[in-house]
């Protein structure tokens, strides 16, 4: 399996676990792509942005790698949802919702690393766009890298 692929499968997952859906759908909403534009909303997106591969030093086998994952979190003005039981609308849902994942996966290292073995989450930086009107969005994404080591046989 690539590392694109891996990574896309355990973020989504460990998301979907972790996370609850503020409206209550009980469906999926955490998707490994960007949202279409018939999207029904919230919606988070995961999008592999860049993986890089370090060898070990001389004597040892494998590889560090480190893959810089976007987290997309996108709302409309008009959903209201509830984040750790507190009800929010418009942009501070889409605040509430970038700062529990952020909690979610920085706090998650200990459990990352026993069931994925991925040895450290970083919180990379974030970007918040101002709202769309056209499209009535609300839209913050967060860049996490994600570090594990390879071995060779």
């Amino acid at each position: 399996m690539d590392f694109s692929r891996k990574m896309h499968e355990i973020v989504r997952d460990f998301l979907r676990e972790k996370v609850p859906d503020p409206i209550s759908r009980g469906k999926n909403w955490i998707y490994p792509s960007y949202p279409r534009e018939d999207a029904t909303m919230p919606r988070v997106s995961i999008v592999v942005i860049g993986t890089s591969t370090d060898e070990f030093g001389l004597g040892f086998k494998g590889q560090r790698v480190t893959s810089r994952v976007e987290v997309s979190v996108w709302i409309d003005s008009r959903r209201e949802g509830v984040v750790d039981g507190k009800k929010y609308r418009g942009s501070g849902l889409r605040e509430a919702l970038g700062d529990k994942i952020i909690n979610v996966l920085l706090e998650g290292r200990p459990e990352l690393l026993q069931k994925y073995d991925i040895k450290d989450v970083r919180l990379a930086t974030t970007s918040v766009y101002a709202y769309d009107p056209a499209r009535d969005i609300y839209r913050k994404d967060l860049y996490f890298d994600f570090i594990w080591d390879t071995k060779k046989t």
